[in-house]
This record gives C-alpha cells, sequence and structure tokens, in this order.
C-alpha cells in the first residue's frame, strides 16, 4: 500500500521536473543550407549509403551462417538414425 503511495509521489514530482525543463517563448531557429563541400558530401551521403550496405551485408552473412548450421544439425541428425 505504501508502495503505491510512494510511487504516485515520485512520479508527479519527476512529471513536475520535466515539464519545468521544457522551453517556452525561444524563437525558432532559422535552417542554413549545408555548403557542398569533401567532408557534407561524405558525411551526409557516403557514409549513410556506407551503413545502409554494411546492415544489408551482414544481415545476408547472418543468414548463411544460420542456413549452414541447420544443414549441419540435419546432417548431424540423419547420421544418429542411420546409427540406430
Amino acid at each position: 500500500m505504501y508502495r503505491k503511495i510512494i510511487f504516485s509521489i515520485a512520479v508527479l514530482l519527476f512529471s513536475l521536473v520535466s515539464f519545468a525543463q521544457s522551453p517556452d517563448l525561444y524563437p525558432p531557429t532559422v535552417p542554413e543550407a549545408v555548403d557542398v563541400n569533401l567532408f557534407n558530401i561524405i558525411l551526409y551521403i557516403v557514409l549513410p549509403i556506407a551503413l545502409v550496405a554494411a546492415f544489408f551485408w551482414y544481415q545476408r552473412s547472418q543468414k548463411k551462417n544460420r542456413q549452414e548450421k541447420l544443414k549441419e544439425r540435419e546432417k548431424d541428425t540423419d547420421k544418429k538414425r542411420r546409427k540406430d
């Protein structure tokens, strides 16, 4: 019973703190155009494409490993069945 009361008081206090930290009445920032230079091209174009390609390569290699292990298990179970 006391646990519920203490928890609700803690949630109330933490919510007040989180609401108190939200800024109000600040002017919105004006977005600026991104300069076209080698660093920005690598950072915004090449790096994301490389990360996506690496993700798909990793997923494909993991899938191949799982399939190889599954085939090995099937071979082992076939050998055990033949021995019995």
